[in-house]
């Protein structure tokens, strides 16, 4: 129970500084304009596409992609493995 408190305290404490230093703000203009945080420079239409297309491609391969392909080794190894022989 101490341990549910003491990581739900320290959650709490994150998400109030970086409400303070306007985080969220941040996040958001930087997804949705390409706003580069704590500058005044922007990125083009261009750039936030290829920056957005090659995260979603890493995101599809860690979740989609990766899972199928253990399964994959790990049925090819098992039909691999030599009989024993008595």
């Amino acid at each position: 129970m101490k341990k549910f408190i003491i990581i739900s305290c320290t959650i709490a404490s994150l998400a109030i500084i970086l409400d303070s230093i306007g985080a969220w703000h941040m996040i958001m203009m930087f997804l949705f304009v390409g706003i580069i945080p704590g500058t005044n420079n922007a990125l083009t239409p261009e750039q936030m596409l290829a920056l957005m297309s090659t995260l979603s491609c890493l995101v599809i391969v860690r979740v989609g992609v990766l899972p199928i392909m253990r399964k994959l080794s790990a049925k090819t190894n098992l039909a691999a493995r030599p009989l024993k022989r008595a």
